[in-house]
């Protein structure tokens, strides 16, 4: 019985203490909890995302007038980062990497210029021009 009591002690100071919650405090104007290991999991699942910019980002969002309403979550912070990995995803190539040595690209490219070079006065048509 005395062996009983002491393996139950044993594992009821086993238990796992639940993580203290992430906030945003707006009078530090920091994340409260938001300690390394938590950034390094972060840096870890989003690693073409730069989190410290994100963080400052999400910070003057949440200082901002929209912003007042959210508490700056782990939840927040998640679906923040992951529309800027979604983002990231969507912006188009810069101009040099754009311009691969792939031959349909070539052949498009050839081609549109060929297109409008006949057509001209279509492009002069749907110009802004400044006022005189």
């Amino acid at each position: 019985m005395k062996s009983l009591i002491s393996h139950n002690i044993f594992f009821n100071t086993m238990k796992k203490t639940p993580a203290p919650s992430v906030y945003f405090c707006r009078k530090s104007m920091e994340f409260i909890h938001l300690d390394d290991v938590m950034l390094k999991f972060l840096k870890d699942q989003f690693p073409k995302v730069d989190v410290d910019l994100e963080l400052r980002r999400m910070k003057m969002w949440l200082l901002s007038e929209r912003g007042q309403r959210s508490k700056g979550t782990m939840l927040f912070i998640s679906k923040w980062l992951r529309n800027a990995l979604e983002n990231v995803y969507s912006r188009r190539l810069p101009e040099d990497e754009e311009t691969s040595s792939n031959p349909l690209t070539d052949f498009i490219n050839k081609y549109l210029e060929n297109l409008w070079s006949e057509r001209q006065y279509l492009t002069t048509l749907n110009t802004i021009s400044k006022p005189r």
